[in-house]
């Protein structure tokens, strides 16, 4: 499956779910051949195909990378380094929620650098 937005705004906020549409769809509408090459592309599971049926994209299952992306992209704006060290302690005390943390780690080593923060990397749990 794909999602297949429209190009302009979007009136409230309707799930994202609403916008899923096979990937055959898309490749109608675009004219384009997407994937083609890829393994076992009629199989693949529908993008916001959650452990529960009720469950809707966004909701649940890709709660956690939404949660790391919304941290990367704070990680990146910080302006000093208090606010790029509480950045880091509110990821750190998260990281069972997403799973991003080597890109994290990575994005906070470059913004530290760049700012002149005392930073060590985390070390890997053994």
């Amino acid at each position: 499956s794909a999602f297949l937005l429209p190009n302009g705004p979007v009136r409230g906020h309707p799930p994202l779910d609403t916008f899923v549409v096979p990937l055959a769809e898309l490749e109608r509408l675009s004219g384009l051949a997407l994937f083609r090459e890829m393994p076992g592309r009629e199989r693949a599971r529908p993008l916001c195909a959650g452990e529960r049926a009720d469950e809707r994209c966004g909701v649940g299952h890709i709660d956690g990378r939404i949660e790391g992306w919304k941290v990367l992209g704070h990680l990146k704006l910080s302006q000093d380094c208090a606010e790029l060290s509480a950045v880091w302690s509110d990821a750190v005390a998260r990281s069972g929620r997403f799973d991003a943390m080597p890109v994290l780690s990575r994005a906070m080593e470059h913004k530290a650098s760049s700012l002149a923060c005392e930073w060590k990397p985390p070390t890997p749990a053994k």
